[in-house]
């Protein structure tokens, strides 16, 4: 199968793949992964003399990652390799710990990887799609959710924060609910799935469900080949290499938590004075509610 590359993808995970490279690319690849650093600070006849290779293949190189030369490719690489700030190697995704760690570096493993996933995440943001999914949002009667295991988390977080807000959302938790809340009604709806494969059989169901009733469909995912995109009115795809084999959700999940963050802010930003007003009405009902309780 032919591999089609977004610009929107990192590079970091790109230059992972050797089916991509000829040959003659593969020791300027196998330079660049093995010092990141090294290569954002050379111009290309340096780094050109470094992996043994030429100028000419190196652009070739960055035309095929979706670049229009080694100056944007440059650029690319070093706002990602901002990462690495807190660790001098990438955080492997699925296992990131190693044996022998103590208390301090098992904690260090987490920080640095969950630092690497926001940055990570917010180097990739398309914040035109952002904008167009909050505006959805607000344009809907009422906001439905959808996920699954981890993903079902963030999607009741995010259901948690547009409630304080005044807005009506629904979050079905109990297997088969979900779909018993696809059924139409009066309300002007609009669908969220927060899903890191997006590529169940339940999630297919529900999107073919909702695009019958004519509902929009925001997809947040981590899986850039999911089946079900083009099933999607509006798709927000994160650039994660999570696998299934693996320690958790760490990464994938605070990259979606991000963009539903992110999401919110713009909601909240949207009318500011009314959203604030909205959090201190409620934080007040609920304070007058306890105290009535004491």
């Amino acid at each position: 199968m032919r591999m089609i590359w977004r610009k929107e993808m990192l590079l970091t995970n790109q230059l992972k793949n050797k089916n991509l490279f000829s040959t003659s690319e593969e020791s300027i690849v196998q330079y660049i992964n093995d010092h990141p650093k090294e290569a954002v600070a050379m111009n290309i006849i340096e780094l050109a003399a470094a992996a043994y290779s030429s100028p000419s293949t190196i652009v070739r190189m960055c035309k095929k990652l979706g670049m229009s030369g080694f100056s944007e490719f440059k650029l690319k690489l070093a706002s990602e390799i901002n990462s690495f700030i807190l660790n001098e190697k990438r955080i492997e995704l699925d296992v990131p710990l190693e044996k022998g760690m103590d208390q301090k570096q098992v904690a260090q493993a987490f920080i640095n990887l969950h630092f690497q996933a926001l940055t990570d995440t917010f180097n990739a943001l398309d914040y035109e799609k952002l904008t167009q999914a909050a505006r959805l949002m607000m344009a809907a009667d009422s906001v439905s959710f959808f996920g699954k295991g981890p993903s079902l988390l963030i999607a009741e977080d995010f259901q948690y924060k547009l409630l304080r807000l005044g807005f009506s959302s629904v979050c079905e938790t109990l297997e088969g609910f979900q779909g018993a809340s696809v059924r139409p009604n009066k309300l002007k709806r609009v669908a969220v799935f927060i899903s890191h494969y997006a590529n169940s059989i339940d999630v297919q169901e529900r999107m073919n469900e909702l695009r019958h009733y004519k509902i929009p469909i925001i997809l947040i995912c981590a899986n850039s080949y999911s089946p079900y995109q083009k099933l999607a009115t509006l798709c927000i795809n994160i650039d994660n290499e999570e696998s299934r084999i693996k320690l958790g959700s760490f990464s994938s999940r605070t990259s979606m938590q991000l963009v539903c963050d992110i999401l919110y802010g713009l909601i909240f930003e949207s009318n500011y004075e009314k959203n604030l007003a909205c959090l201190v009405e409620y934080e007040t009902y609920r304070n007058g509610i306890r105290a009535q309780s004491k």
